[in-house]
């Protein structure tokens, strides 16, 4: 336990700096997954591929929706590369791979729950904001409970993804190592 402590107040910064840009990622999908939804929820397929709106409004919203998983993606990477070390500690000490395993989904499974939370109620802020933007400008767009639902399911299916992808990263990275590079990973990052 006194180890656990020792390694988390260690990490404490990075451990801040992976919530807030995890929350920020979570937000960015949840808005501009909104975005899209609501301003294609009014228009009619025909003008959804046919017109200028609808197909520069489906264009932007995918590309920044994968930039979005690309930067979360990358966050989660750094964060596991930090992790190697810890984990190369918890081995020498003892714990199996299946609790080390299992850490990792935890820490992983609560960084995720906990940014989609947040990032859903900062998201829906935002997305109300835009969309009296938008209706500032008589831009026509439409919102219900249905449509924020499938914002809310849709973004949670990213997250979910990108949970999955921090996992597979971080089990790759423990197959690769041996324990002993485990211990000196940070070293070798700050030569």
């Amino acid at each position: 336990m006194k180890i656990l402590l020792k390694i988390f107040k260690s990490n404490i910064w990075n451990c801040i700096l992976r919530y807030i840009s995890s929350v920020m990622v979570s937000t960015i999908l949840f808005l501009f997954e909104g975005i899209k939804i609501m301003i294609l929820g009014a228009m009619t397929e025909q003008e959804k591929m046919k017109s200028s709106l609808g197909i520069t409004v489906q264009a932007y919203i995918y590309i920044l929706l994968f930039i979005g998983i690309i930067l979360i993606l990358c966050m989660m990477s750094h964060y596991s590369r930090v992790r190697l070390r810890d984990y190369g500690i918890f081995m020498v000490f003892g714990s199996e791979k299946r609790y080390i395993i299992q850490m990792i989904l935890l820490e992983y499974g609560m960084i995720c729950l906990i940014s989609y939370v947040i990032g859903c109620i900062v998201g829906t802020a935002f997305l109300f904001l835009v969309k009296t933007i938008l209706r500032f400008h008589d831009i026509s767009v439409v919102w219900n409970r249905r449509m924020f639902m499938e914002s809310f399911f849709t973004t949670l299916l990213y997250v979910l993804g990108i949970f999955m992808a921090a996992v597979v990263m971080n089990l790759a990275n423990l197959q690769r190592h041996s324990i002993s590079a485990l211990l000196k990973y940070r070293e070798k990052k700050s030569i």
